[in-house]
């Protein structure tokens, strides 16, 4: 097994097996996470790049198809490889060893 799914006492061997065999043929398996509109329809504060990026959401700045992902070909095309933790558009990929850095 590859270790991108954790088994725990609740899934088995086999299950998680599969599951790793369909994420291996995805392109990204990055999670769109979107954040909540508040009472003004506008998203709440914290969810921007900081000025050094120019300002505005890193979906905004970095995920170039549209997709609510951002993949570590357009953070290299935005020269931001590797994106860490701290970094706005690292909640939008995936880390998939979990070491909080991505596209290393």
């Amino acid at each position: 097994m590859s270790g991108a799914v954790r088994v725990g006492r609740a899934t088995d061997l086999a299950k998680a097996e599969a599951v790793d065999r369909v994420l291996a043929g995805c392109e990204s398996t990055a999670m769109n996470v979107m954040a909540p509109e508040t009472s003004t329809g506008t998203a709440p504060a914290g969810n921007t790049a900081p000025a050094s990026t120019g300002g505005g959401n890193a979906l905004d700045l970095y995920d170039d198809n549209g997709n609510g992902m951002i993949t570590c070909a357009e953070a290299r095309d935005h020269g931001i490889a590797p994106v860490h933790r701290d970094h706005p558009a690292y909640q939008y990929m995936r880390d998939g060893d979990g070491d909080g850095v991505v596209c290393e």
